[in-house]
């Protein structure tokens, strides 16, 4: 299963990217075995990278706070084929996370994979897009 692993860098305290080797050994035990990572450094990057990028993946583990999963989800709402999130929030707010009751340990959080995903609604307001 092709994962795709984006966090932000600069998101809350920059604690992600140091769970990064031990999240890939994590899903190397869950028999997820493909994994690529991208790390945004400016604004859209992710926009962009998803744009060319999301047909390639059946998995997405997002990393990052508020801002990081809206312009995740609008880049994913114009492509096509579209990987499944799986969103770990690391921001500041985290008003999406906190809602959803979602672990921030990246490592806790990964266990959602063993489950069936559910499906969430996406808002269109004129061409931007909002969960």
């Amino acid at each position: 299963m092709k994962t795709l692993i984006v966090y932000n860098p600069k998101s809350g305290k920059g604690k992600f990217k140091n769970y990064i080797d031990r999240l890939i050994m994590a899903l190397k035990e869950m028999n997820i075995n493909e994994v690529s990572v991208f790390s945004s450094d400016r604004p859209k990057e992710i926009t962009d990278f998803l744009l060319l990028n999301a047909y390639k993946f059946e998995i997405m583990i997002l990393s990052g706070g508020d801002g990081t999963l809206n312009e995740t989800v609008n880049a994913l709402m114009k492509v096509r084929k579209k990987p499944k999130i799986l969103y770990i929030p690391s921001g500041t707010v985290n008003d999406v996370g906190r809602m959803l009751r979602l672990s921030k340990d990246p490592l806790i959080a990964i266990e959602l994979l063993k489950e069936k995903p559910v499906k969430m609604d996406v808002v269109q307001i004129n061409n931007n897009y909002f969960i």
